[in-house]
């Protein structure tokens, strides 16, 4: 239970222990928030749960999918040699060159020496084409601003810290000039991103500059954003966010005269049941009179109609809670737009001294009209009646005041003026000259107008297609029309070097890129020379490109012969070679041994191996969906424990206690379903232009249905097959498609065409890629991210546990503000107790007194 931090002296009159008795009372009230924390918790152990199965797919991927080792990897024909191959070079095993021996292989040795490697043509841009983040002309009025305790965030290649400024000598601790600020932020950068060794710190990545009269932050290969801090300054005042001394209504429309009662209730005192009566005319004015003459007090609520006809009333004294509630079946505060219960909530802070109050800002509205209040020092308890003069000196023409009243703040003079206290949407980026989410990399979703100010119309050919853009086209849809264009190029636009890449799709020198553009094209000319792609000069052949080089064959000697070809993979004589060399490391002079042996055991150990993985995969994968939460003896379920219940437990009994509750979390969950019923589907239909199955080469699904479609291997039947059709069951696992992965319309004709290693390979992807052309992330990803990728902090499951935490956060405040009104409660019982006492012993005196005469 959460509490006041405040020092009470409780029932020195009435002999109540108030901390006792509010705790009791405020038990119930807290079980919700237990409730809360254990759906939270419920929540993160569903993450849990789904992260372990990505982990899981991720792990056969590695295993049995992966480019980086070609002979495990099922999607390549390698993997499936019955043959053995030794590639060495200089009596070395060597990675430069890989070998698959297929149909037409023989047993022997070659000798193979590379010249060249096969390369796309590239064309790449040399310089950064947003000239990293350079801000407007800071303003002498906007330096003014920046003065010490305003923050700002900078995410720094993912990693967000908060940059607090110290301020400078100017008024109220701003700056004098830029050089100042300038200096500053390059040392709150360094200390922020820099590396501490030995309590030193180095310098970081992002270099300030100064620009004109504007900041410039450079940090070249490294993504650079920078965002306003989220303001929640008032809570630490003690006020909600928009918190009013007013209610208003729904729309009324009112057409005769109403008669009736309502009940108002002034502090928690008993409700006085007021009789109104009304026309269309005189609502306000009526109600008005009619509630404050009910009190006799003066002037309690001050009652208008206002925009779309709806009541609003107002409350002259802020520290007053005034609740309204139906006095009859007439429901004449339904009329008045008004919910039974309608409550105008106490206007009064109690201020968190522990907050550091300098350079906070907020919002105060006074009747309509907003007033930014801007606080330059901290407050400290002793303060309290300073800040509240430097709050009411910022709202001096309204007449409002800000007074203390113990440590709470309360607004006096509002004369029947509405008063909202809001936190404000702080503007420091934009008083630094950039704009709230400024980047120093290319936004791609701006049009290419803004981004390379571009005036009218583009018109270039690539490969032989025109294409033409208007500048209202944004940069990505440029992007997305060239690479949907299947004319042999794609572009793409690097982060980390902010540079555009223009690259062929095939290697080979018949493949080099085409560009051509009108000499006279002012707006294509800027295009591409903003890209980096062109000098912008011309020559007899159009625009020079920059960075371009050309595409390249492979060209290599294979026992003595030379020869050459358009792609690093090739085929000799029934052996398939794959060049893997770095092109700028050839070396004419390596030559790399060849060996061909057989060995069809080495391939079943192979198959037997997927196949354990594949049924430990669908084993997990079933039994999560399928596993129910456990029951205790007590409990209806193994609930997370609360913070109570674990002070009461020793670290085993929690231990043992959170395995029970974290069964059955991911019960029914149909993604787990669907990742089964997906892998299980795909290996038994047909592949397409293939004559034989996994039952055809001894792999058929166990008979037991406990075991959910689990693979059996009968090894004989298995070794034969490979004896005798081997380049049927590489086809049967290593087909490939024409279609591609990112094409979406055609994917069951994708399916149909692609051997089983693939067709699992895409349903890995479909649940556990980090990312896509489209941006898309799998579906497992998605669900509960990656730990150590953007992710982590951006997927479904995050957000609702951030929505519950939210929710709780609202409901400690709402039961603070009960526990706060029960001690006042408390304290007035306290208060007549003692007054009562006091007038005993004065009667006690007096007729001892009489007693004596």
């Amino acid at each position: 239970m959460i509490t006041s931090n405040r020092l009470r002296f409780t029932g020195i009159a009435t002999g109540i222990d108030t901390d006792m008795a509010i705790q009791q009372m405020m038990k119930v009230e807290y079980t919700r928030v237990d409730k809360m924390k254990q759906a939270v918790q419920l929540l993160q152990w569903k993450q849990e749960g789904f992260r372990d199965i990505a982990n899981l797919l991720r792990g056969f991927q590695d295993t049995y999918f992966n480019n980086l080792k070609m002979k495990d990897n099922f999607r390549s024909p390698t993997a499936f040699s019955a043959f053995t191959s030794n590639v060495k070079s200089g009596g070395v095993s060597s990675e430069g060159i890989t070998v698959e021996a297929g149909a037409g292989a023989a047993v022997g040795s070659h000798s193979l020496i590379v010249k060249q490697v096969a390369e796309e043509a590239v064309w790449k841009g040399t310089d950064s084409v947003s000239g990293g983040m350079k801000g407007r002309q800071i303003s002498a009025e906007n330096l003014k601003t920046l003065t010490k305790g305003k923050e700002f965030n900078v995410t720094y290649d993912g990693v967000t810290k908060k940059i607090r400024l110290d301020g400078g000598s100017g008024e109220n601790g701003s700056y004098t000039n830029i050089t100042q600020l300038q200096e500053e932020l390059q040392q709150k950068f360094d200390i922020a991103f820099g590396i501490t060794n030995n309590g030193e710190t180095t310098k970081s990545n992002i270099e300030v500059l100064v620009n004109g009269a504007g900041l410039e932050f450079k940090s070249k290969g490294h993504e650079l954003l920078i965002t306003n801090v989220s303001n929640t300054y008032v809570s630490s005042l003690g006020f909600s966010n928009g918190q009013t001394n007013a209610i208003t209504g729904k729309e009324i429309n009112i057409t005769e005269e109403i008669t009736g009662k309502i009940k108002v209730s002034l502090n928690g005192e008993e409700a006085k049941e007021i009789d109104v009566h009304f026309t269309k005319d005189n609502i306000a004015e009526s109600l008005e009179q009619q509630i404050n003459s009910a009190f006799g007090e003066g002037n309690i609520v001050k009652v208008t109609i206002g925009e779309n006809n709806k009541l609003q009333i107002i409350s002259y004294d802020t520290s007053n809670e005034i609740k309204f509630s139906t006095g009859d079946t007439d429901n004449v505060l339904d009329k008045l737009g008004l919910s039974n219960g309608a409550t105008i909530k106490r206007m009064e802070g109690s201020v968190n001294i522990n907050v550091d109050d300098t350079g906070k800002e907020f919002s105060i509205n006074v009747d309509g009209m907003d007033y930014l209040i801007e606080l330059t020092k901290d407050y400290k308890e002793e303060d309290l009646e300073v800040l509240a003069q430097d709050i009411t000196s910022q709202l001096s023409e309204t007449g409002v005041q800000v007074i203390v009243d113990g440590n709470k703040l309360k607004f006096t003079n509002t004369n029947g003026n509405q008063i909202k206290v809001s936190n404000n949407t702080p503007s420091v980026v934009e008083n630094l000259g950039f704009k709230n989410g400024a980047k120093n990399t290319l936004n791609l979703d701006e049009k290419i107008e803004n981004a390379f100010g571009i005036e009218g119309n583009v018109k270039f050919e690539l490969n032989g297609k025109t294409f033409e853009f208007g500048n209202d086209i944004t940069v990505k849809q440029m992007m997305d029309e060239i690479n949907g264009s299947a004319i042999g190029v794609s572009i793409r636009y690097s982060t980390f070097i902010d540079s555009f890449t223009i690259q062929g799709t095939k290697t080979g020198s018949m493949n080099n890129i085409q560009f051509n553009m009108d000499y006279a094209d002012t707006n294509t000319n800027t295009l591409f020379r903003k890209m980096n792609l062109i000098t912008g000069e011309s020559s007899e052949s159009g625009y020079e490109k920059i960075g371009y080089s050309e595409a390249k064959d492979a060209i290599f000697n294979i026992d003595g012969v030379d020869a050459n070809r358009t792609e690093n993979t090739f085929n000799i004589d029934g052996i398939k070679y794959t060049i893997n060399l770095d092109p700028k490391k050839v070396d004419p002079s390596q030559t790399f041994d060849i060996k061909i042996g057989t060995d069809p055991d080495q391939l079943v150990e192979k198959i037997i191996g997927f196949v354990d993985k594949y049924n430990e995969i669908v084993d997990t994968i079933n039994g999560k969906y399928s596993e129910k939460r456990a029951r205790s003896g007590k409990y209806e379920y193994y609930e997370p424990l609360t913070e109570e219940q674990r002070k009461e437990m020793s670290e085993a009994d929690i231990k043992l206690w959170e395995e029970k509750a974290k069964q059955g979390v991911l019960r029914g969950e149909d993604i787990l379903s669907n990742i089964a019923s997906s892998m299980r589907r795909v290996l038994y239909e047909k592949v397409e232009g293939l004559d034989i199955g996994l039952y055809d080469i001894g792999i058929t699904t166990s008979n037991i249905w406990q075991e959910n479609g689990k693979l059996v291997i009968n090894e004989e039947k298995l070794k034969k097959a490979i004896q005798d059709m081997p380049d049927k069951i590489t086809q049967l696992f290593t087909k490939e498609s024409t279609v591609e992965y990112t094409d979406t319309k055609n994917r069951n004709q994708r399916m149909k065409e692609q051997g089983l290693a693939h067709r699992l390979y895409d349903i890995l992807q479909d649940n556990i890629r980090t990312s896509s052309i489209s941006g898309s992330k799998g579906l497992l990803i998605e669900k509960a991210g990656q730990i150590g990728t953007t992710t982590e902090y951006d997927n479904t499951v995050y957000n609702q546990i951030k929505a519950q935490n939210e929710k709780i956060d609202e409901l400690l405040d709402r039961l603070m503000q009960k526990e706060e009104r029960y001690y006042a409660m408390f304290a007035r019982l306290e208060a007549a107790m003692q007054k009562a006492n006091a007038q005993s012993q004065w009667l006690t005196q007096q007729l001892g007194g009489m007693g004596g005469m």
